[in-house]
C-alpha cells in the first residue's frame, strides 16, 4: 500500500501528459465544430433573421392590440390594409446589444413599426384622441360660432380647431385657394338680380361643345376679379356664385361643383347623383375624423366649393389644362322618380305644396304624374321669383329650366355640360361606379392616397346612446363594410351608400309602380331627351371623354 502510494507520488509527469493530450483533444474538437457552424451560416445567412423577424412581428401584433378582443376598430382596420413596406428604420435590425436581452429593442421597433403603417392610413382614419366640435381655425375670425356647433362645426380633429392650415395640406394651397369670395350686400343684390330676378336664359340653348365661348389657352391669363369680365368665359351659361343668392330655383349651374386643389380635381355633382357621397369624400381627403356625418352644413366644405370661390380663381379652375373636371350621370327616369319620393312625396312636402298652391292640405295628395304633368307646363314667367298673384305658378316646380329646383333639372344643366361637354375629361354613370370611381380617381391620383382606403358609414352609436348624424364618427363598423369609395360590396352584392341619415327610396324597383307607359314615353323623349342622349352614350358606348362625346352629340363640329 506504501509502495503504491509512493509510486503515484514520485512519478507525476504521466499524469500531466494524459491531461494536456485531452485538453488539446478539446480544443480541436471545439475548433472544428467552429468552423463547421460558421460554413452552415454562410450557406443559410437568413436562419438567425427569420427568426428575429417573426419574434419581432409576434411582439409587433401584440403591440399594436393585433388580437380583436385588445384592439380598437381603427387598428383592426390598419391590420386589415394591403400590407405596406417595412419602415426605413427597421431595415437590417437584426443587430442586438449584448448588454440587453433585446426586448427594449423589440418594444421600440414594433412602437415604430406601428406608428408607420398608422402613418400611410389617411388622416381622417386615425385614431380619434380629441371629442369636441369646433369652428375652424382658418374661419374663426370671419364666421360668428354657429349656434348648432354640430352640423357646422369640424368634429373630432384637434388640428381642424387649432391649425389655421386645416382644410389645406400645404401653405402654397392655403395661399391659392383659401379666399372665399366677399359677398356684400351690394353684390348680393347683383347676384339675385341677375340670377333669380332677370336672368338672361331661363331655358338653355343645347350646343354641347364650347365652341369660340371658351379659349383654354388664353382665358386664364386675363383672370380678373369682375363678375362681368369672367362671364363669357362660361359659355351661356349663367355665372358661379347664383347659389349665393338664392336656394333651389335660380342657383345657376355651379352650386354643387367641389374641388380638391391637392389634385387640381374639379368635381361636378348632381343632387340625386350620389353628391353626398362625393362631399364626404372631399372632406375624408383633407383629413375629417367626422366625414361619415350629414356633410352639407359642414363649415370647412367652403373651400372646396367652387360657386364660393373668386372669380379669378374660378376661372383659372374651369379653364387651365392642368386641372382635370368630372361628373357622374344616372339614368334620368330613375333620377326624377328618386326626387319626388324624397323631396315631395313625404308628409312635409305636400304641405308645403298645398301651401303653396292655396289648396286644401286633406286633397287626395300631389300624385307623380301630377308632378311630371307640372313639369310639362309652358313657362310665361320672366324670372324665378315667385309669383304670389297667381298661384298656379309654383316656383321650382313648373316647367324645366334655370327656376327648377336642381333636384330634378335636367342633368346637362349642371356644370355648363350642354354648352362646354368637352371640357370635361371624365363622364362617368352612376351605375357603373365602382369601375368609374376607381378609375377616375387613379387618374387624379387620388386612389391609392385616399379611394381605397375610403370606408362607407361611421360610427353612429356609443355608450348605448345614437350619434347625432352631424357627428358620427370615422371608423368603420367592420372590415366587410364597403372598404374603397364607391366599391362593391363583396358579400352583398351592392354598392352600399346608405349611411344613418340616408335617404335612399329604392327608385330604381319602383319604376314600374310609377310609370305608366304614357308618362315613361314623356320623360324619355320630351322632358329629359337631351339627358337621354348623353346618358345613352355613356351606358351603351362606354364612353367617358367628354370631348369624343361632344363630338358625336354635335355631329362632329366641336
Amino acid at each position: 500500500m506504501a509502495s503504491s502510494t509512493s509510486s503515484a507520488i514520485n512519478h507525476p509527469s504521466n499524469g500531466s501528459q494524459t491531461s494536456s493530450a485531452l485538453a488539446k483533444r478539446i480544443l480541436l474538437s471545439c475548433w472544428l465544430l467552429s468552423i463547421t457552424y460558421i460554413w452552415i451560416a454562410s450557406e443559410d445567412s437568413s436562419f438567425d433573421t427569420i427568426d428575429h423577424e417573426w419574434m419581432l412581428d409576434e411582439q409587433s401584433r401584440i403591440e399594436e392590440g393585433y388580437h380583436h378582443h385588445r384592439a380598437d376598430p381603427l387598428d383592426r382596420h390598419a391590420n386589415l390594409l394591403q400590407e405596406e413596406e417595412r419602415p426605413p428604420e427597421m431595415e437590417g435590425s437584426n443587430d442586438t446589444n449584448d448588454d440587453d436581452d433585446g426586448s427594449s429593442a423589440d418594444s421600440t421597433k414594433a412602437t415604430t413599426a406601428h406608428t408607420y403603417k398608422l402613418s400611410k392610413i389617411p388622416e381622417a382614419l386615425r385614431p380619434i384622441t380629441y371629442n369636441e366640435c369646433c369652428v375652424p381655425a382658418i374661419q374663426i375670425d370671419t364666421h360668428p360660432t354657429p349656434k348648432d356647433m354640430q352640423c357646422f362645426g369640424t368634429c373630432y380633429n384637434e388640428r381642424a380647431c387649432s391649425d389655421p392650415l386645416y382644410p389645406f395640406e400645404t401653405v402654397e394651397l392655403k395661399e391659392k385657394y383659401g379666399h372665399l369670395r366677399n359677398v356684400t350686400s351690394l353684390t348680393f343684390k347683383e347676384l339675385k338680380d341677375r340670377c333669380v330676378l332677370h336672368p338672361p336664359w331661363l331655358v338653355p340653348n343645347v350646343t354641347w361643345c364650347s365652341h369660340s365661348d371658351l379659349d383654354l389657352t388664353s382665358a386664364s391669363s386675363a383672370a380678373q376679379d369682375d363678375d362681368e369680365a369672367t362671364a363669357s368665359v362660361y359659355g351661356h351659361v349663367p355665372e358661379p356664385g347664383c347659389s349665393l343668392a338664392s336656394n333651389g330655383g335660380g342657383s345657376g349651374a355651379w352650386q354643387h361643383v367641389f374641388i380638391l386643389p391637392s389634385a387640381k380635381f374639379a368635381f361636378c355633382g348632381i343632387p340625386k347623383v350620389g353628391i353626398t357621397q362625393w362631399i364626404q369624400f372631399s372632406r375624408f381627403v383633407a383629413g375629417a375624423k367626422d366625414y361619415p356625418s350629414l356633410p352639407h352644413y359642414k363649415m370647412d366644405n367652403d373651400f372646396f366649393r367652387f360657386d364660393k370661390l373668386t372669380p379669378s380663381v374660378q376661372e383659372e379652375i374651369f379653364t387651365s389644362k392642368e386641372w382635370t373636371w368630372a361628373v357622374f350621370l344616372r339614368e334620368p327616369a330613375e333620377r326624377l322618380l328618386s326626387a319626388y319620393l324624397d323631396k315631395i312625396a313625404s308628409v312635409s312636402g305636400q304641405e308645403k305644396i298645398f301651401d303653396a298652391l292655396g289648396t286644401n292640405a286633406t286633397a287626395a295628395g300631389f300624385t307623380f304624374d301630377d308632378f311630371v304633368q307640372r313639369l310639362d307646363m309652358e313657362v310665361n314667367e320672366t324670372g324665378c321669383k315667385v309669383n304670389k298673384n297667381d298661384r298656379s305658378v309654383l316656383n321650382g316646380m313648373t316647367g324645366l329650366g334655370w327656376c327648377s329646383d336642381p333636384h330634378w333639372r335636367p342633368q346637362i344643366m349642371s356644370c355648363g355640360l350642354f354648352a362646354n361637354l368637352d371640357r370635361f375629361q371624365f363622364v362617368g354613370d352612376i351605375n357603373n361606379a365602382p369601375e368609374h370611381t376607381k378609375q377616375l380617381l387613379d387618374s387624379v391620383g387620388l386612389w391609392e392616397s385616399h379611394g381605397k382606403h375610403f370606408i362607407n358609414g361611421g360610427v353612429d352609436k356609443e355608450a348605448g346612446h345614437k350619434l347625432h348624424m352631424c357627428r358620427l364618427k370615422s371608423y368603420p363598423h367592420n372590415h366587410t363594410e364597403h372598404v374603397g369609395f364607391q366599391q362593391k360590396d363583396e358579400e352583398r352584392n351592392a354598392t352600399a351608400a346608405n349611411t344613418a341619415y340616408g335617404h335612399s327610396k329604392n327608385s330604381k324597383d319602383a319604376l314600374d309602380k310609377y310609370y305608366t307607359p304614357e308618362l315613361l314615353k314623356l320623360v324619355r323623349e320630351k322632358l329629359y331627351a337631351d339627358d337621354y342622349r348623353l346618358y345613352n352614350l355613356v351606358r351603351e358606348k362606354k364612353l367617358t371623354d367628354g370631348k369624343q362625346l361632344a363630338m358625336q352629340l354635335s355631329g362632329g363640329t366641336c
